[in-house]
């Protein structure tokens, strides 16, 4: 089991030398409520940025807008062409990024499947059937951001 911690993100975002990250938080009366991890780069020779990790309370769209506002805004501030933030169909992220300016992409990422193996009988197989309740972060891994 992978838990998405503080110490987990900090190896796999900030302690990389090879890449640089940015970190988005998006914040209410200084509480974090969200924070998205954003790698630049170049695809189809465009100046983009992609999330790699978006969280944030998936049932909250004011939230999600808020979180994907931010990404938008570094995307603005820093002469980008486009943002690409993946997720699954769980909670209200589709619903709140379709209304705030995203768009379902032309063709799906390459590579791009779920799969699941249970591996405790805590979980049944209703927990893990159907890609609506699954919330898919990108990652970082070496795909290519065909998009």
């Amino acid at each position: 089991l992978l838990a998405r911690d503080y110490k987990y993100l900090n190896y796999r975002y900030n302690e990389r030398p090879d890449i640089n990250y940015v970190t988005v938080l998006a914040k209410l009366n200084e509480e974090i409520i969200g924070f998205a991890i954003l790698h630049n780069a170049v695809a189809n020779g465009s100046k983009m940025t992609s999330a790699v990790e978006f969280f944030t309370d998936p049932a909250n769209e004011r939230y999600i807008k808020t979180l994907s506002n931010g990404i938008a805004k570094y995307g603005y501030d820093n002469g980008l062409e486009y943002a690409v933030i993946g997720t699954g169909l769980y909670g209200e992220y589709r619903n709140a990024l379709l209304k705030n300016g995203f768009m379902v992409t032309r063709k799906p990422p390459k590579n791009n499947m779920m799969i699941a193996h249970i591996l405790s009988e805590k979980v049944t197989i209703d927990e893990i059937t159907g890609h609506e309740k699954w919330h898919i972060t990108q990652g970082d891994g070496e795909t290519e951001l065909d998009l």
